[in-house]
């Protein structure tokens, strides 16, 4: 077994100052090194120079497509048995021990995540309704006229009809994909409501 690089003074004061656990680990999940949040974590979860089980699914994952898994996905929280959540920074270390390639877990807090996810379900409920309506009054208006229910159209009339009746279908579908999506993420169960074709 290789022996770890030892951290220079820098790199201890610059590991020690960080708010938020860090492991350093290498391809086993092996850890060769953590700060004092990490530490703190480990005494209250009853472990000691090792990766929380809950965690390593998405160590695995970064490992097996060999790319950094980071970002506020709210959708990538873990809680721990403490009560505690938080969301995992992976980074890719390269050569950090001794000619194999290095991993850094960063462990986020996750407060607030929940709260965030609904405020932008919300904004995304107001945005909807707001653009929604007025969409959905041109659309009919565009359906109308493509009925002819106010007179024949020439062919450039109904292509150009027709191109603004596709957009505001494609704008409509696209509201409704993103509030779907903000109603996923901030835990809010989907009520499917029957709807006739054509109909809103």
């Amino acid at each position: 077994m290789s022996i770890p690089q030892q951290p220079n003074s820098i790199d201890q004061i610059l590991v020690g100052a960080l708010p938020y656990p860090l492991y350093v680990l290498d391809r086993d999940f092996v850890v060769r090194q953590t700060n004092p949040r990490a530490e703190e974590l480990g005494t209250k979860l009853g472990l000691r120079n090792v990766l929380p089980a809950e965690v390593r699914s998405q160590v695995n994952e970064a490992i097996l497509q060999n790319q950094d898994l980071a970002g506020h996905d709210i959708c990538r929280p873990v809680s721990f048995s403490n009560g505690q959540t938080y969301l995992p920074q992976i980074f890719r270390l390269a050569g950090v021990f001794s000619g194999h390639d290095g991993w850094a877990v960063l462990l986020v807090d996750g407060i607030g995540l929940g709260e965030n996810a609904e405020v932008k379900a919300k904004t995304l409920r107001m945005l909807s309704h707001e653009v929604r309506t007025p969409l959905t009054s041109i659309r009919l208006s565009l359906l109308l006229l493509l009925e002819e229910k106010l007179g024949a159209l020439n062919p450039d009339q109904r292509e150009l009809l027709e191109v603004g009746r596709d957009e505001c279908e494609r704008m409509l579908t696209m509201l409704q994909s993103q509030l779907e999506l903000a109603r996923r993420e901030s835990g809010t169960k989907l009520s499917p409501v029957a709807t006739a074709p054509g109909n809103d």
